[in-house]
């Protein structure tokens, strides 16, 4: 007999996923269409590398890298701030609300 408990559990993580994933991509759009240099050029594709790959812990380390070549505005870290909550990382999301404040 299939028990509907793990069903809903995943359900409900993949949910979770997209949320996360719906900040991170969404946090891309905040900075300008051309990067500033050949690294955050890099950072970019390792943030789409590692979003299509669902690896949305090292998709948010290079979001944030991003954010730092780009001098990303506040709302780009509410993005990672919202996405880090998402994803239990309460010392990441601070990290960021304090950036975003900045």
């Amino acid at each position: 007999m299939h028990d509907p408990v793990p069903s809903v559990r995943s359900a409900d993580l993949r949910e979770s996923w997209a949320v996360t994933l719906r900040h991170l991509a969404a946090c891309r759009y905040y900075l300008a269409e051309t990067l500033p240099s050949d690294e955050a050029r890099s950072c970019e594709v390792e943030l789409q590398h590692f979003l299509h790959h669902n690896e949305l812990g090292l998709a948010l380390d290079a979001a944030e890298s991003l954010g730092l070549l780009c001098t990303a505005p506040s709302v780009f870290w509410r993005e990672l701030q919202l996405a880090a909550k998402n994803m239990g990382l309460d010392r990441q999301a601070a990290v960021f609300t304090d950036r975003a404040q900045a």
